[in-house]
């Protein structure tokens, strides 16, 4: 509560000014001042330090859709796998086995179309910097290559030199 009520600084200086008259009347000694505010952290380094990589590695796991909507995929009642059952499939991973995918897409397509961005999920800002990283890769150099914590392949690898879409999460 002391703290709250130290002297503000240039920050309120309407409070500054009452608390320090209402002190000095009241014949009380003036607060300590508070203590400064954290440096910023340090952005800046970081983005000078992504400027200069050759290659970066992002890990994410399914936090970074999941903020966005997309469900995972495990979740009893609220995960893709537990959604699956209009599509007619033996088991739930069967969307994404490319056996069962050759034999029948039709499923893979319908969910893809579903989860698409742009049509029911919106890209999260976590999502644009995957895809920012993905663009620098483009011709040559750095970029992002396939990789994801918790199993997942990654939102984006290289194939013969391009960047292509990764599978999202893992079956």
């Amino acid at each position: 509560a002391r703290a709250a009520m130290a002297d503000d600084g240039p920050a309120n200086p309407v409070r500054s000014l009452v608390s320090r008259v209402l002190r000095r009347s009241l014949g009380l000694p003036p607060l300590p001042a508070a203590p400064p505010a954290p440096p910023p952290a340090p952005l800046d380094r970081v983005a000078a330090a992504l400027g200069r990589a050759r290659r970066v590695i992002v890990m994410a796991g399914a936090g970074l859709s999941t903020a966005a909507g997309i469900p995972d995929f495990r979740s009893p009642g609220t995960g893709l796998y537990s959604q699956l059952d209009k599509y007619g499939l033996p088991e739930p991973e069967a969307i994404f086995d490319l056996d069962y995918f050759r034999r029948r897409p039709e499923p893979f397509h319908l969910l893809a179309r579903e989860m698409w961005p742009g049509g029911r999920y919106k890209p999260t800002a976590a999502h644009a910097f995957v895809r920012l990283l993905e663009r620098r890769g483009e011709g040559g150099g750095g970029g992002v290559r396939g990789g994801g914590g918790g199993g997942a392949k990654g939102h984006a690898g290289h194939v013969r030199g391009r960047a292509e879409p990764g599978i999202h999460g893992s079956p």
